[in-house]
């Protein structure tokens, strides 16, 4: 057997006495259990008894050679490196090979080298100057190239390093307020908490922001005897409100692709009267002097839906479909999400369905549809963040397990966290609004909810959420993210 193996290796000495006291005891415990290893003890105990008995019968032998006797044999001693080393012969043999090499060297700079010197200051070289070498010549033309006059030099490549401010206490950092350059995508703004330093520059300068704004473009003015019809569309987005007030906190100016009117008017509740009998709405109208052009008016046209109570509100039936790519691992992304989905679960009601599905290299189901509480808890309190990001794989799966747990008449609906920034798979704006768009065809809605700063992408989750027949709100902190999942 294999534990019989290393005792077997300790009978002889068993026998002998040679084994210490802890190998001893264990060999004893062995043997008390094992019965193959005591035979083969008994049996070499045996076979040594037998060999002694013959050796003592055995005669000895009449004459031993002296070169075999130990008693007779001269005791001998093998030189070691030690011996030789402290050898007076080696030692003079050495000194003598020394003494003759610097003898040698000492007679070969004396007689050879000086006649080298005389032999070298003795020889004449004649030195003729290269001649000129004829080159072809070539007329150059200045290039003509239009240039802009509002043109801007490219920015060149910088070595950059991010610096925290706590660790240079005895640099004093410049206070740098963020200033756009007119693009929707390039905007520069700067954290009261970190700087970056570009190495060989004397100034610091603002860390480089790459959130991504679509254009707005403002309606013209129509005469309306030319063009009496007006038409509006409804629009129950708030995002808008909570970013602009993020970029304010942190005392830096939004960029104007941020500013949308309608977002920061939809944010509040203007209490607007209800609808009245089978009507799905309330129209509210107010016509005032415009502020800034006392020429024209303003109109107001407010549109109240009906207000449900909890209690009598549809099943839900809830897929969250949650970014967990490493760019979500900043304590405003995944953490905050993460706590936003504890306020929601509190509030679910028996005949709610809720299920998760996470995304980042690639899409996964980590919450089978479920009404139980705890699991759902348990499976949020297990995310992390690391990968990349394939959001259209994700919004593939979720929809897919929405479908799967649908709810006749019921919210069926898909709630995306994320801060926009997909860089695996269907990635690009035009293929991911394609996706949505063939999937609201299944009576599935979807809610955009952004997260985080520095690569937030809001063009792009702005047209999901219009294009998925949904809402679009940002969650900058905790109070947010019950306005935005509990309150409403």
């Amino acid at each position: 057997m294999k534990n019989c193996t290393p005792f077997e290796k300790q009978l002889t000495a068993h026998i002998h006495g040679e084994l210490n006291e802890r190998d001893l005891q264990a060999l004893e415990a062995h043997l008390e259990s094992c019965e193959a290893c005591r035979a083969e003890l008994d049996a070499q105990r045996a076979t040594l008894d037998l060999l002694g008995e013959v050796l003592e019968v055995a005669p000895a032998p009449e004459q031993l050679s002296p070169w075999w006797d130990p008693a007779r044999r001269a005791p001998t001693h093998r030189p070691t490196l030690s011996d030789w080393w402290h050898s007076p012969r080696l030692r003079a043999v050495l000194l003598g090979g020394a003494t003759f090499c610097v003898l040698f060297f000492v007679s070969l700079s004396i007689v050879v080298f000086p006649s080298q010197k005389d032999e070298y200051e003795n020889v004449e070289v004649d030195f003729e100057a290269p001649l000129p070498v004829e080159r072809p010549t070539m007329k150059l033309r200045k290039p003509k190239v239009k240039v802009k006059k509002n043109a801007r030099p490219k920015p060149t490549t910088r070595i950059v390093t991010k610096v925290n401010r706590a660790s240079m206490p005895d640099i004093q950092l410049p206070e740098m307020s963020g200033t756009s350059d007119g693009l929707a995508g390039g905007y520069v703004m700067s954290s009261p908490s970190q700087r970056t330093v570009v190495l060989g520059c004397s100034q610091p300068i603002a860390e480089f922001n790459t959130e991504q704004y679509s254009r707005i473009v403002d309606n013209a003015f129509k005469a309306v005897l030319e063009n009496p019809l007006s038409t509006f569309s409804i629009d129950v987005d708030r995002a808008a409100y909570a970013n602009v007030r993020r970029f304010l906190n942190d005392n830096m100016l939004p960029p104007p692709d941020a500013v949308r009117i309608e977002e920061m008017v939809n944010y509040f509740d203007y209490d607007y009267p209800q609808p009245q009998g089978s009507d799905p709405f309330a129209v509210s109208m107010e016509v005032s002097h415009c502020p800034w052009n006392s020429g024209h008016r303003l109109a107001l046209i407010g549109l109240q839906g009906l207000e449900i109570e909890t209690a009598e509100l549809p099943p839900n039936n809830l897929v969250f479909l949650l970014d967990v790519s490493g760019s979500m691992g900043s304590p405003d992304k995944l953490p905050l999400l993460q706590s936003a989905m504890r306020l929601l679960v509190e509030n679910l009601r028996t005949e709610d369905r809720v299920s998760i599905v996470v995304y980042a290299g690639a899409a996964g189901l980590v919450l089978e549809p479920t009404s139980d509480k705890a699991k759902i808890l348990q499976a949020i309190n297990r995310l992390n963040a690391g990968g990349s990001t394939a959001g259209g794989a994700g919004i593939e799966l979720a929809y897919r397990t929405a479908k799967k747990s649908f709810i006749k008449e019921g919210n069926n609906r898909v709630i995306l966290a994320t801060d926009g920034d997909f860089n695996v798979g269907v990635s690009s704006d035009g293929a991911l609004v394609r996706l949505i768009e063939e999937k609201r065809e299944t009576g599935i809605f979807l809610t955009v909810l952004g997260f985080g700063t520095g690569n937030y992408k809001d063009s792009k989750m702005e047209q999901l959420a219009d294009k998925g027949n949904g809402n679009y709100a940002y969650i900058d902190d905790i109070l947010e993210a019950k306005k935005v999942l509990v309150t409403e």
